[in-house]
């Protein structure tokens, strides 16, 4: 009798620990979160520096799971679509413009998107609206029956177009408009197809301007200043920006203007303990990224704080708070 009570004694002892072991191993497995990344088509330098990101996220966060990937996708655009449905992507790229018409169901989004929080701001998107520097247009309401072109449709760059267009009471039906890549747009005007090129870029100098101004001078339009403050007062994500005089050769004078960012969001949903390490990580790798795509010279890490009009994850609030980055 002794004896079968010791073996009972053992086994329930047995069994105890593998059910304590089994317990221990599904909370680990619990513990990692699994993040999928929309990054931006493969040809595009938001692409290999997401992927860049990715890498770093897994290598240096333990709680997040060695299934937790990066993909290419159509873009920034896009992009907030597929971090609010969840399901394939719970991170992403945007554009500070796009978020804000996101929020309130503009442009290209049928309805309000609300679940999607900004964790890191990044480079500023700018406006480089370019002619020929002998041509009679000198002011944004000289474009009327002009030839231009704003790029490809629904990119950022257009939809901004568009609304500095409406700022001034005017669309694409006052001028002929050409929807053009960000090489074959310059190449037209370069062989006089078009009159002016109606750009947001990442790029300051922007290297086709740069090509196009060595060819034959060019001319930034700029900005009235009520039209830069109707902007921003009434879209998010749009902030005023001057660019610098002799940012090309021959500009002697700063450009009013504004600008958008490029930056990262998440899902609300995502935990705001593995939020918090990665605006760590990503803030603490800033000059690793720096040297992969020269726009992200230009940020600075108190920068990444910066409020582009939709809210920031709790878990990356927490983060600038205790950086000092904001109160």
């Amino acid at each position: 009798m002794k004896n079968f009570l010791m073996k009972s004694a053992l086994v329930t002892s047995l069994m105890l620990l593998s059910v304590a072991l089994l317990f221990s191993q599904s909370s680990g497995q619990e513990q990692k979160y699994e993040f999928r990344w929309a990054t931006a088509p493969t040809g595009a330098a938001l692409y290999p520096l997401g992927m860049a990101m990715v890498e770093d996220l897994k290598k240096s966060i333990p709680e997040i799971s060695e299934k937790s990937s990066g993909f290419p996708s159509s873009g920034p655009v896009g992009n907030v679509t597929l971090v609010s449905q969840g399901k394939r992507a719970n991170i992403a790229f945007s554009f500070s413009d796009m978020a804000g018409l996101s929020w309130n169901g503009e442009g290209p989004y049928k309805q309000k998107i609300r679940n999607v929080r900004n964790i890191v701001t990044l480079y500023p998107q700018v406006f480089q609206w370019v002619v020929w520097a002998d041509s009679d247009i000198k002011t944004i309401p000289d474009l009327k029956g002009k030839r231009v072109s704003p790029f490809l449709k629904g990119l950022s760059a257009e939809f901004n177009a568009r609304k500095v267009l409406a700022a001034y009471g005017m669309s694409y039906a006052d001028m002929k408009v050409s929807f053009l890549g960000f090489a074959d747009a310059p190449n037209n005007m370069r062989d006089g197809h078009l009159d002016a090129l109606l750009a947001t870029t990442f790029f300051y100098p922007f290297p086709a301007f740069i090509q196009l101004n060595s060819v034959r001078p060019i001319r930034l339009l700029t900005l009235d200043e009520d039209k830069i403050e109707k902007l921003v007062k009434e879209n998010i994500g749009i902030s005023r920006f001057v660019l610098p005089a002799n940012t090309y050769k021959g500009i002697d004078y700063p450009v009013p203007g504004i600008n958008t960012r490029c930056h990262i969001v998440v899902n609300e949903a995502m935990p705001a303990e593995i939020v918090y390490k990665i605006t760590k990580v990503l803030v603490e790798n800033l000059d690793k990224y720096g040297n992969m795509i020269k726009p992200m010279k230009t940020v600075q890490a108190e920068d990444m704080a910066r409020d582009i009009g939709i809210p920031f994850h709790p878990g990356a609030s927490k983060y600038y708070r205790e950086r000092g980055f904001t109160k």
